[in-house]
Formats: C-alpha cells, structure tokens, sequence
C-alpha cells in the first residue's frame, strides 16, 4: 500500500507541475526598432521585469522607487500587452511630482501613455494609436462622485504635461 501512495502521489505532482506554465517576458530591448518607428519611448537596457504573465509584461524603471520618494517626475515603467504572441499594446506611465492624499492613502499624478497597435476583444481601447491618461489632479467634486482624471487626451498635450515636468517623451 505504501508503494502505491507513493506512486499515485509523484503523479499527482507530475500533474500538477504542469498546470502552472512559466511565462517569459516579451517584446523587451529587442523591440526597440519598432518603437523607434512609431515614436514610441524605447525600454531601457536597465530596466527590470516587474511581472510577466500569459498575455502582459511590465517593465519597471529601477530607479523609479528613489525618484518617487524624493518626488521627481519620471519614466516609471512599460507595459506590453499581446495576445496570441502578438502585440496589442504599449503603455509608457509616468509619474509627476504631485502627491495628494486620500482617505486610505495617497494618489499619485500619473501620466499614462498608450500606443494601441492592434485592436482585440479584451482590450478596452477601440482605437488604433494614442490613448492618453491623466490621473490624480485636484479632485473635482460632482453630484456623481469624486473624479481624479482626464481620459483621451492628445499626444501633444502629454508631451506638453511631461516637458513641464522636464521630461522627454522620446529617450533617444
């Protein structure tokens, strides 16, 4: 009986082990040719890899932490989102220096950047190019509710937004 315990348990982590895939970062500094052709910041050859899941990878600034705690504005992280090894999308977030506080914590000026390539299903942007954020203002006060963001600006205005924060868009 003891045998067959065994056994029965070595498949059972047999089974398991390949229920849960290891899933690679893509679209990384490889990448950055294409970006240059579609005006699109390139990932830094230092940046690190946040996470990596089936349809995503996040690329994180290592130097974003330090900058966030002395509040400098930055070039916080990238994201690229593919489906079917394609990919869909790319967001660019930065941070700006403003902090304001909340109930349960504190809101960052955010600036978010995205470049639609490809539209899918399971991707909210019904657009192909720019798609530009902005969150975290002076919270505006309405019979609805509070709203600390501006959805669908252009892409000059972000630039306009990051180069008073004194950044460049474009890092190269």
């Amino acid at each position: 009986m003891e045998r067959k315990n065994y056994i029965i348990i070595v498949l059972a982590v047999i089974l398991l082990a390949g229920c849960f895939e290891e899933y690679k970062p893509k679209y990384g500094v490889e990448y950055n040719d294409t970006r240059k052709k579609y005006h699109i910041p390139i990932l830094e050859n230092d940046w690190e890899v946040h996470s990596v899941g089936e349809n995503y990878t996040h690329y994180k600034n290592p130097k974003s932490d330090s900058l966030k705690n002395l509040l400098i504005p930055h070039h916080s992280g990238k994201s690229v989102v593919y489906y079917d090894g394609e990919l869909k999308k790319e967001v660019d977030v930065y941070i700006g220096k403003k902090r304001f506080n909340i109930i349960d914590g504190t809101i960052k000026e955010t600036l978010s950047i995205c470049y639609m390539y490809k539209l899918h299903p399971l991707i909210a942007e019904k657009k192909i190019g720019w798609n530009v954020n902005y969150y975290a203002m002076e919270p505006i006060e309405t019979e609805l509710g509070t709203f600390c963001s501006i959805d669908s600006l252009t892409i000059e205005y972000a630039e306009a937004i990051l180069k008073a924060w004194g950044i460049e868009r474009l890092n190269y």
